[in-house]
């Protein structure tokens, strides 16, 4: 397995020499901020997002329609886009993060399947481009 995060911050050296002492540096792809980085979706198995706070998160929506499967932390924002099929964790719990990316790596390739479909089915019933547009003709109308 290998985990790849994109996206910048200041722990970004943190995490390079965390990845270094745990002696897992090569399964671990640092890319830092890429513009249209939703190009790497197709090569993802499972989108990870542990977000202490999230606003409406472009990456979240993206990951969505692109089908992949989701875990995601449970703070409300998220909840709001991602539904109750989603498998939402409490980020103070790492060790159920852990046990849930080991348990994705395990899965079936037909229960992958249907969480990718659960994905892809919520973002266009409710964030696609016909909800978009009748409720802003609802708004401005």
């Amino acid at each position: 397995a290998k985990l790849l995060l994109i996206g910048d911050g200041p722990l970004m050296a943190e995490l390079q020499q965390s990845a270094k002492n745990l002696g897992v540096a090569k399964q671990v792809i640092l890319l830092g901020y890429r513009e249209n980085a939703s190009r790497y979706l197709p090569a993802l198995d499972v989108f990870v997002m542990p977000s202490r706070s999230e606003g409406l998160s472009i990456a979240l929506l993206e990951a969505m329609a692109a089908g992949l499967p989701l875990m995601v932390s449970d703070i409300a924002s998220i909840k709001f886009v991602v539904g109750s099929d989603v498998r939402r964790l409490i980020l103070a719990n790492e060790l159920s993060w852990q046990n849930s990316m080991l348990s994705f790596l395990c899965m079936e390739k037909r229960a992958l399947s249907d969480l990718s479909l659960l994905s892809r089915c919520r973002v266009y019933e409710y964030f696609g481009r016909d909800r978009f547009r009748s409720s802003y003709l609802s708004l401005v109308g």
